[in-house]
Protein backbone atom coordinates (compact mmCIF):
# COMPACT_ATOMS: atom_id res chain seq x y z
CA UNK A 1 0.00 0.00 0.00
CA UNK A 2 1.01 3.13 -1.16
CA UNK A 3 1.19 5.36 2.49
CA UNK A 4 2.13 8.66 1.28
CA UNK A 5 3.23 11.20 -1.78
CA UNK A 6 5.81 10.34 -4.07
CA UNK A 7 9.62 10.59 -3.54
CA UNK A 8 11.55 12.88 -5.72
CA UNK A 9 15.22 13.12 -6.52
CA UNK A 10 14.63 16.37 -4.29
CA UNK A 11 14.59 16.73 -0.51
CA UNK A 12 11.89 19.67 -0.44
CA UNK A 13 12.49 20.36 3.15
CA UNK A 14 11.57 23.59 2.52
CA UNK A 15 8.04 23.09 0.32
CA UNK A 16 5.06 22.63 2.47
CA UNK A 17 3.87 19.15 2.64
CA UNK A 18 0.56 19.69 -0.23
CA UNK A 19 1.07 16.39 -1.75
CA UNK A 20 3.91 17.67 -3.85
CA UNK A 21 6.66 14.83 -4.56
CA UNK A 22 9.32 15.03 -1.58
CA UNK A 23 11.67 12.57 -0.40
CA UNK A 24 11.48 13.85 3.05
CA UNK A 25 7.56 13.96 3.15
CA UNK A 26 7.50 10.40 1.87
CA UNK A 27 9.93 9.20 5.02
CA UNK A 28 7.98 11.46 7.67
CA UNK A 29 4.74 9.30 6.48
CA UNK A 30 6.73 5.62 6.52
CA UNK A 31 7.37 6.86 9.72
CA UNK A 32 4.13 7.72 10.75
CA UNK A 33 2.55 4.82 9.76
CA UNK A 34 4.89 2.42 9.89
CA UNK A 35 2.81 0.83 12.46
CA UNK A 36 0.29 -0.30 9.63
CA UNK A 37 2.86 -2.22 8.50
CA UNK A 38 2.23 -6.10 8.14
CA UNK A 39 -1.12 -5.28 10.20
CA UNK A 40 -3.06 -4.05 7.20
CA UNK A 41 -1.00 -4.49 4.11
CA UNK A 42 3.09 -4.36 3.45
CA UNK A 43 3.89 -0.16 3.40
CA UNK A 44 5.39 1.18 0.05
CA UNK A 45 7.33 4.81 1.05
CA UNK A 46 8.34 4.53 -2.96
CA UNK A 47 11.37 3.97 -4.57
CA UNK A 48 14.63 4.94 -3.22
CA UNK A 49 16.72 7.23 -5.15
CA UNK A 50 20.28 6.27 -5.48
CA UNK A 51 21.67 7.33 -8.58
CA UNK A 52 23.62 10.87 -8.72
CA UNK A 53 20.78 13.40 -8.46
CA UNK A 54 20.17 17.04 -6.35
CA UNK A 55 19.94 14.92 -3.13
CA UNK A 56 23.19 15.05 -1.25
CA UNK A 57 24.89 11.32 -0.21
CA UNK A 58 23.15 11.84 3.34
CA UNK A 59 19.88 12.29 2.06
CA UNK A 60 20.46 9.36 0.11
CA UNK A 61 21.53 7.45 3.12
CA UNK A 62 18.75 8.61 5.42
CA UNK A 63 15.52 7.23 2.67
CA UNK A 64 17.38 4.06 1.88
CA UNK A 65 18.95 3.28 5.44
CA UNK A 66 14.88 4.27 6.71
CA UNK A 67 13.14 1.99 4.32
CA UNK A 68 15.29 -0.73 5.84
CA UNK A 69 15.12 -0.42 8.83
CA UNK A 70 11.42 -0.27 8.53
CA UNK A 71 11.00 -2.89 6.51
CA UNK A 72 9.18 -1.56 4.16
CA UNK A 73 9.08 -2.33 0.61
CA UNK A 74 12.48 -1.58 -1.03
CA UNK A 75 12.22 -0.43 -4.50
CA UNK A 76 14.70 1.00 -6.82
CA UNK A 77 13.48 2.75 -10.15
CA UNK A 78 17.01 4.10 -11.13
CA UNK A 79 18.45 2.93 -13.99
CA UNK A 80 21.50 1.18 -12.43
CA UNK A 81 23.72 2.02 -14.47
CA UNK A 82 23.91 6.34 -13.39
CA UNK A 83 24.29 4.48 -9.77
CA UNK A 84 27.62 4.23 -8.80
CA UNK A 85 29.88 2.11 -6.06
CA UNK A 86 28.69 4.36 -3.33
CA UNK A 87 24.95 3.75 -4.32
CA UNK A 88 25.11 -0.20 -4.61
CA UNK A 89 27.07 -0.29 -1.02
CA UNK A 90 24.03 1.79 0.36
CA UNK A 91 21.54 -0.08 -1.20
CA UNK A 92 23.26 -3.23 -0.04
CA UNK A 93 23.70 -1.89 3.84
CA UNK A 94 19.45 -1.25 3.24
CA UNK A 95 19.09 -4.44 2.37
CA UNK A 96 20.71 -6.15 5.09
CA UNK A 97 19.07 -3.86 7.78
CA UNK A 98 15.45 -5.37 6.61
CA UNK A 99 13.67 -8.45 8.07
CA UNK A 100 12.76 -7.74 11.69
CA UNK A 101 9.85 -5.87 13.49
CA UNK A 102 10.35 -2.68 13.52
CA UNK A 103 8.45 0.00 16.16
CA UNK A 104 8.65 3.69 16.12
CA UNK A 105 8.37 5.66 18.54
CA UNK A 106 7.04 9.24 18.15
CA UNK A 107 8.05 10.45 21.70
CA UNK A 108 6.55 13.60 20.86
CA UNK A 109 9.78 14.65 18.75
CA UNK A 110 8.73 16.65 16.03
CA UNK A 111 9.98 15.03 12.34
CA UNK A 112 12.56 13.21 14.45
CA UNK A 113 11.88 9.52 15.22
CA UNK A 114 13.14 6.98 17.03
CA UNK A 115 13.20 2.99 15.57
CA UNK A 116 14.17 0.07 17.04
CA UNK A 117 14.27 -3.26 15.11
CA UNK A 118 14.04 -6.76 16.56
CA UNK A 119 14.50 -10.36 15.66
CA UNK A 120 16.42 -9.02 12.39
CA UNK A 121 18.25 -11.47 9.67
CA UNK A 122 21.31 -9.84 10.39
CA UNK A 123 20.98 -7.71 13.58
CA UNK A 124 18.57 -5.76 15.99
CA UNK A 125 18.90 -1.90 15.50
CA UNK A 126 18.19 1.38 17.34
CA UNK A 127 18.62 4.55 15.34
CA UNK A 128 17.66 7.70 15.11
CA UNK A 129 16.56 9.89 12.14
CA UNK A 130 16.34 13.68 12.33
CA UNK A 131 14.15 14.70 9.17
CA UNK A 132 14.40 18.72 9.84
CA UNK A 133 16.52 21.36 8.88
CA UNK A 134 17.59 22.17 12.63
CA UNK A 135 20.09 20.09 14.53
CA UNK A 136 18.64 18.46 17.79
CA UNK A 137 20.36 18.27 20.92
CA UNK A 138 20.76 15.39 23.47
CA UNK A 139 18.02 13.20 22.68
CA UNK A 140 17.78 10.53 25.32
CA UNK A 141 18.22 6.73 24.48
CA UNK A 142 15.28 5.65 26.85
CA UNK A 143 15.09 1.63 28.82
CA UNK A 144 12.18 1.26 25.99
CA UNK A 145 14.45 1.39 23.15
CA UNK A 146 16.44 -1.68 25.01
CA UNK A 147 14.03 -3.29 26.29
CA UNK A 148 12.10 -3.57 22.50
CA UNK A 149 15.67 -4.14 20.70
CA UNK A 150 17.95 -5.47 22.67
CA UNK A 151 20.25 -3.09 21.56
CA UNK A 152 22.67 -1.45 24.35
CA UNK A 153 23.91 1.94 22.42
CA UNK A 154 27.16 3.17 23.58
CA UNK A 155 26.28 6.31 24.41
CA UNK A 156 23.62 7.68 26.64
CA UNK A 157 22.36 10.97 24.65
CA UNK A 158 22.37 11.49 20.74
CA UNK A 159 23.30 14.95 18.98
CA UNK A 160 21.48 14.36 15.55
CA UNK A 161 22.86 17.10 12.44
CA UNK A 162 20.09 18.37 10.60
CA UNK A 163 18.81 15.49 8.17
CA UNK A 164 20.92 12.38 9.52
CA UNK A 165 20.32 9.84 10.54
CA UNK A 166 21.93 7.77 13.85
CA UNK A 167 22.41 3.85 13.84
CA UNK A 168 23.33 1.25 16.71
CA UNK A 169 23.66 -2.06 16.47
CA UNK A 170 23.73 -5.27 18.26
CA UNK A 171 26.51 -6.72 19.36
CA UNK A 172 25.95 -10.29 17.36
CA UNK A 173 25.92 -8.49 14.23
CA UNK A 174 26.65 -9.96 10.95
CA UNK A 175 26.98 -6.62 8.97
Amino acid sequence: MRIGSDTSPQWNGEAMDIGIPSARFSLRNAYTRAFMHRRLWLNDPDTAILRKCEMTEEEKRIFALSVGLLDGMMINSDDMELVDSQGISLLKEAIMLKGGEPRVFLDGMNSVFATCTRKANYCNVTSFVNLTDTPRHSIKLKEMYENWSGVKPPVKEVELPPKSIWIAKSDSCDI
